[in-house]
Parts: structure tokens; sequence; C-alpha cells
């Protein structure tokens, strides 16, 4: 039997295979001759058996060896040995009572029959290995011809019961002891004071301090009962209490060591850092400026967190250039996550190093989530919070961040849960109110996100992103005057923020401040003229401010930055309509479309340009869809009014209307839509009722004046018709339409020189549109005898006249007087 095979013991061949290159602790199985007494174990500490870690020399046999080999094998696949820890002490308490992690979760590839050998190895107890290595080696050749292996594990991969007992090397790394009797736990239950008991239960701790530091902590309570003098394990029992929360006590561990030692000077190191990490505030200062002048590592850390105390970035990674340790690990990723020019990456390794190499700290991990966070690694950040949680279920910082967290990758309402929790650990936690809030209102429910940010803001009213969660949650209210007032306060405190000036932006469009709109969206291009939205937004304020070519140029540039952003296509298929490029505003709202296909409002906007385009059954097509979306959308139901009456179905039109106006009464361009559609009709009494109506709501609607004079015309009412169309022409003097409708009232009242006029100043600005001007100047030229050129106006009237036109009958009579007049 060898007694030690591991690596350092076995070496290469010019062949592939290993082997043993010394047999200095080898027995003659035979004779069974011994080296040691029993109770003094002897090998190498990371590839003992557990029956050689406890001194059991009478228990070895070639399964031990098996074991060591089985260690190697491991070590081989791992690169890493199956059992480690600080000291010798720990790596043989790990090799009798820990779990060591499987072969699969370290390197994915390895076979599962190969993992099975493997175990089968490391079983715990010697019956559960291999009987002798011939029968290893075969089932070795099993798994290399893909066959499964004959062993299998019996089940207790990692032996939690206790074992009767435990010893350990005594000459250069431990003392043997014995522990007779068990309490809770696998703890002794006898108050023995025995070194070897106090040692034997660190050892049992620092098998747990990974995977259960609350439980190792309740050890080394055990284990200084027995042992008061132990500094080293107070320490190490702090900051396990540390690791999980319970600071108070923490403290109160460490404010036991002397400081005359080594410890002590630990001890003070560890208070100061405590606060620091908790705080980083100037309740840490005094300790650590105490410590800076410390010899070696402890000064190089006070140092560092001193500086990063006073913001001196550079100088605190200068400070811990060349320093190893968890300590520094943490201090070099608190400095990556606050220094505005920090690296987040690093980070997030640097706490990654810190937790691989000591105990778990909950808020080292609450820290790499945020760090996570800031790289938009939200659902690593997530991971880390909910092992923070584990460690620490009262931490309501990562229950706050967690809550956060979940918000980002959109699941709101288990941010809510998170928030809640965080609240009742902490009533007064004003950010947790603040993210509450925030998650309330993408759930919709925006008078409780309202509630929330009060709250946040009565606890905190300095916090700028408060201010302006609240305003969103106000706009979406309808209080649009109370959300201008808390972006304005939010960009007090922060006059940085981009999104508060585009929001504040957006709200004063909607109270139709569009210049104060512009000025807003003007700032907050130039904090972040990467900012899409905004582009967007403000091309869209251009566009109704009469600038559609300035609208397009900013709409071009936030397609540029967001190609993929519906809105965008959208307005910029907008500014394209205005502009008359009616084909490509169909083109854009196409691209919006297939981005966002269940948008209704551009279902609407493109049967709007449909119907511009003369394609009046793909109109209503689009229209019908955006009903289907919104059956409560006024303005299409006002649009496919329009345009059923274009297609001459009248009745269809009124009805269409009538829906309009019964979900918005207040809609001033559906009222004189209606009255155009009941003169259709042959209403004109009741379209001069709705004419009226749409002036009383919008004096300034020239379509109305001129619809309404229309109107009056028809029922003989020519001195008001003209006073009507006046008007209309002062409010919009470029439209064609006012000038050719009064050119029809001057020839009706004989005033033949200014209805000439009038027809030819609407004909030259569009020929086809409006058609009462060919009507109008037709019956000039029959007044004047030009009964020919009468003839041709007229005939231009009916090509381009809706067929349900009312003055059609008032043409197909100057018609006749203009045929009797016209030279045969």
């Amino acid at each position: 039997m060898r007694g030690d095979a591991a690596p350092m013991t076995s070496g290469p061949t010019v062949e592939p295979r290993a082997f043993l290159a010394d047999f200095g602790l080898a027995k003659a199985v035979a004779t069974g001759s011994k080296l040691t007494r029993t109770g003094q174990a002897l090998g190498t500490p990371a590839y003992m058996s557990p029956e050689q870690a406890r001194g059991e020399v009478s228990a070895l046999t070639p399964a031990t060896d098996l074991w060591s080999l089985g260690c190697v094998l491991y070590e081989m696949l791992a690169s890493r040995p199956p059992f480690e820890g600080d000291t010798d002490a720990a790596v043989v308490g790990n090799v009798i009572f820990a779990e060591s992690p499987r072969l699969r979760t370290l390197r994915a590839d390895v076979s599962q029959g190969l993992e099975c050998v493997v175990r089968v190895c490391l079983g715990k107890r010697v019956q559960d290995r291999h009987t002798e290595a011939g029968a290893l080696r075969d089932d070795l050749d099993r798994v290399l011809r893909g066959e499964r292996p004959t062993a299998r594990p019996d089940g207790s991969w990692v032996r939690k019961a206790a074992v009767a007992a435990l010893c350990v090397a005594s000459v250069s790394w431990a003392a043997a002891y014995t522990l007779r009797g068990r309490g809770p736990e696998g703890l002794p239950a006898t108050a023995s004071s025995s070194p070897s008991a106090a040692e034997a239960l660190a050892t049992r701790a620092r098998a747990l301090r990974q995977s259960d530091p609350r439980r190792a902590a309740e050890v080394l309570r055990a284990a200084l009962e027995r042992e008061p003098s132990r500094d080293d394990l107070r320490l190490e029992r702090g900051l396990l209490l540390w690791a999980v929360g319970e600071n108070a006590e923490a403290r109160e561990e460490w404010g036991r060591i002397g400081y005359g030692s080594s410890e002590g000077t630990q001890a003070k190191l560890f208070l100061a850092l405590e606060v620091f990490f908790r705080m980083a505030g100037a309740e840490s200062r005094p300790h650590l400026v105490a410590l800076r002048e410390a010899p070696g590592r402890v000064g190089s850390l006070a140092r560092g967190a001193v500086r990063v105390l006073d913001s001196e970035w550079s100088r605190a990674r200068e400070d811990l250039r060349g320093v190893e340790g968890w300590e520094a690990h943490l201090l070099r990723g608190y400095i990556e996550s606050w220094d505005p020019a920090g690296d987040r990456a690093a980070a997030v390794r640097a706490y990654g190093s810190a937790l691989d190499s000591w105990i778990p700290f909950a808020w080292a991990w609450n820290n790499r989530g945020v760090a996570r966070r800031a790289i938009g690694e939200d659902a690593g950040a997530v991971a880390d919070y909910s092992r923070a949680l584990q460690l620490d279920p009262r931490y309501a910082e990562a229950w706050n961040n967690r809550g956060n967290a979940k918000g980002r990758l959109g699941d709101h309402a288990a941010a809510v849960a998170d928030l809640d929790r965080a609240l009742e650990l902490n009533p007064r936690y004003a950010d947790a109110w603040n993210n509450r809030g925030a998650a309330k209102r993408a759930l919709g429910d925006y008078a409780g996100a309202v509630a929330d940010l009060d709250r946040a803001l009565e606890l905190d009213p300095r916090y700028a992103t408060t201010w302006h969660n609240r305003a969103v949650a106000k706009q979406a209210l309808g209080d649009l005057a109370g959300a201008i007032a808390d972006y304005g306060r939010g960009i007090e405190l922060d006059p940085r923020l981009p999104a508060a000036w585009s929001n504040r932006a957006a709200a004063k469009a909607a109270l139709g401040d569009l210049a104060g709109a512009m000025a807003d969206w003007d700032q907050t291009l130039g904090i972040d003229p990467q900012f899409a939205e905004a582009w967007n937004n403000r091309g869209g304020a251009k566009r109704l401010l009469g600038d559609p070519a300035g609208a397009l140029a900013d709409l071009d540039h936030a397609l540029g930055l967001d190609p993929r952003s519906a809105w965008t296509w959208h307005h910029r298929g907008l500014a394209k309509r205005d502009l008359g490029d009616l084909a490509g505003a169909v083109a854009d709202l196409d691209r919006a479309l297939e981005l966002d296909p269940r948008n209704a409002g551009v279902w609407n906007n493109r049967g709007l340009a449909k119907r511009d385009l003369g394609d009046l059954a793909g109109a209503v097509a689009d229209l019908d869809r955006a009903l289907e979306l919104d059956p409560r959308l006024a303005v299409s139901w006002s649009n496919r009014g329009a345009a059923k009456r274009r297609l001459a179905d009248h009745a269809g039109a009124v009805a269409d209307l009538d829906r309009a106006l019964e979900l918005d009464p207040r809609n001033a361009a559906g009222w004189a839509d209606r009255s155009l559609a009941k003169r259709d009709l042959g209403d004109p009494a009741g379209a001069v009722t709705d004419g009226n109506r749409s002036l009383e709501l919008d004096p300034r609607n020239a379509a109305a004046w001129n619809i309404r004079g229309v109107a009056k015309r028809d029922l003989g009412d020519l001195a008001g018709a003209l006073e009507d169309l006046s008007t209309a022409i002062r409010l919009a003097p470029e439209g064609p339409f006012g000038y050719s409708n009064r050119g029809l009232v001057f020839a009706g009242l004989g005033r033949l020189d200014e209805a000439l006029a009038d027809a030819e100043k609407a004909l030259s600005m569009d020929p086809k549109g409006p058609y009462y001007a060919y009507a109008a100047r037709g019956l000039v030229f029959i007044r004047q005898g030009k009964h020919a050129a009468a003839l041709a106006d007229l005939e231009r009237f009916e090509s381009l006249a809706i067929p349900a036109d009312p003055l059609r009958k008032d043409v197909a009579a100057w018609k006749a007087e203009a045929a009797r007049g016209a030279p045969k």
C-alpha cells in the first residue's frame, strides 16, 4: 500500500502514463508492518482519505490509495483538488466533513460515467470505494469505451452524520483530538475546554463558512466557550457575523480583542471597514486614519480607504497596488463602483474575487449586483441580490435593489413585492418608496405611484429622480400643470437630467405651449445629443408649428439613432404628408405598422394619406382597422365619416360622425365635418347648426367658416354667406376653397368682377380641388355672354364634383342657359 499517492509523489514517463515517484510512506500489506502510531495522521492533507485524516492507521487498506488516486484524477480533470482550505487543518476538516464540488459543475465536458467513477473513489466510507485497483482500472476502461461503469456511489457522496472520532495530525499542523458525545448541529455535547475540541469546532466552522456562514458563526461561538482566549477565532466569528448582517454583534466580538496583538490590529481594521462599507462616512475616518501608519497590508488598506472617503480615486488605487486579500478586492470593487470614471466591469470582477476568496458577505453580493446592474447585467444582478437575501433576509437594501432590477427586466409585479418587503423592514427608506412608485406607475397604478412618491419626497426632497418619477405619474393622470412643476423641481436639483427636460417638453406641448416645449427639447439635446426620443419629439413639435422641413430633418436624425422606433417612422410619415409627399408618407407609415401593427393611430394616419392619394377604399379599410383596435378613437370615426362622404355614402358618413361626436363632443373639426355631410344630404339648416357648434369650440377654424358660408348660400342667405367666407379667407389666406366659394356668392350677388377675381385666384392655387371656382366663373361668363367658355367651366365642375354635391342642380340649369345662348 502506497499511503501517500499525490501529484508531487508521481510523475510522467516518456509514454503517456503516470507513475509513483517514491514510496516514502508505503507499508507491506501482507506483513501488516506499521509506520505510525495509532491516532497520528501522516500524508499530504489534500490527498488523505478520511480514515488517514482521523489517524485510524489500523483502518488503512488499498482503498486508502484508491481515495488518493481519486483525488489526483479529480485534480487532473478540474485543475484543483477536491478539498481545499486556508490551513492544513482546514483541509483535513473538509476531507472528513465537507462536500466536494461536483466535477460537472467545474468542467461540463466530463461525462457522467467518469464523474461516477471519481465519486466512487472518494466515498467517505472504505466500503463505498472500489475493492481493488483492478476494479478501478476496469471501470475507467469501460468509461473510455463509452460504457457505464459497474460501481455506483451509495448516495452518501457527502457524509453529514458525525463520525465517532476525529483525529488530525498533531506534529506540524494540528492536534489530535477525539469527540465522544454530540449535541445539536454535530457539536460536542461536553463542555470541555480542551484546545483540541475548540480546534475541531473551528475546522467545522471553516467547512461551513461559504455554504452557511450564520451556522459557522454559531459553531465558532461554541469553540470560544471552550477556549475564550482564542482571539483568532473571535476575529473570524466577527467576520462571519458581519457577512450575514449581524453588524452590532460583529462589533461586540471584535471589541473583546485586546489591541496589543496582530489580531487586535486586524480587529481595528475590520471595525473601521464595517462602518466604511455600511455608510462610507465620517464615522469610519478616525479609525482608518489611526491605522494608516500600521505596517504591511493593514496600513495600505487603511490609506486606500481614507483616499476613497476623500474621493481621491487614483491615489486610492495607487495605495492598493499590489495589496492582496479579500479586503483589498472589496475596496477595489468599491472604488470602481463609485468613481464617476470607474470601470464597472472591473468592479464586478473585484467583488467576485473577494467572494471567491473568503466569506460570502451579503453586502458584497449586494454591491456586486449594483455593479452588474450598472453594466446592464440585470439578470445577473437579480441573482446576486437573491444570494445576499439568502444570507441576510432582513437586508432592506438588497430587497430594494432586487425590486429595482426586476422592474428593469419588466417584472413589475415582482418588483412591487420585493419593495413591499424593503419598506416593511425600513419604512423610512426613501429610495424604496421611489422605486415602488416607479413600479406601480409601470403597472398603470398612477394614483398609487403618486402616493408612494409623495412619501419618498417627504423623506428626501433632494432626490431629483423622485420628482421626475412623480411628474411622469401626474402626467399620466392628466395633471399636466402639476407634472410641469415637478419636472421643474427635478431640473433645479439636477439640470443635467435629460429625461426631465424631454418629458417636461412633452407636457408643455400637450398644454399647447409648443414654443416652451421646443426650448426644453433644445436643452435635452444639448445635454444628450444621442437622445433619439427627444429628436423625435422635437420633430413632431416643429411639424405642429408649421415647419415640416425642420421636422423631417429632426426625424431623420432620430431614425439614424433608433431605426426601430415605430413612433419616429409615424411622425416622419406625417411630416412627409404635410410636405405633399403622399407616397413617401404611406411608405413611412407602412414601416411604422411593421414595427407596431397594433397602433390604431398609425392606421388612422395611413388612412388619411391614402385618402389624400385618392385611394378612398384603402383609406376606409385602414380606418376600419384603427377602429377595430380602438373603438373609442373619435378621430378615426370622424376621418372614416369624411372618407365615406367622398364615396357618396352620406348616411354612413353622418352615422360615423355622430359616433365621433358622442365620444368627443368638443371636437370642433368633427362638427365641421358633420356640417358638410348634412349639407350633402340636403340638410343645409342642420349644416348651419353644426357649423355654429364647431365655431363655438374653435372660432379660428377656417374650414368651419367656409362650410357654414356655403350652407348659408344654399339657404339663400348670401349676405351671411359672404361674411362667413370672408372670415375664412382672413384666417387662411393661402387656402383656395374660401376664394372658390366666395366667388360663387359674389356671382350670385351680381358682383361679377369680384367673383371672377376670386375664382381665378382659387384656380391659380389648385386647378383641381376648388371646383366651385369653375361654377363661379361659368356663371360670370353667362352674365357676360361668353356662353362657350361658360359651358367649358361648368362641364369641368361636373367632372370634379362629388356625385351628391347640392350645387349640381344649379349647374345643370346654368348649363342649359349657356347652351341656349351658345352659337349653334
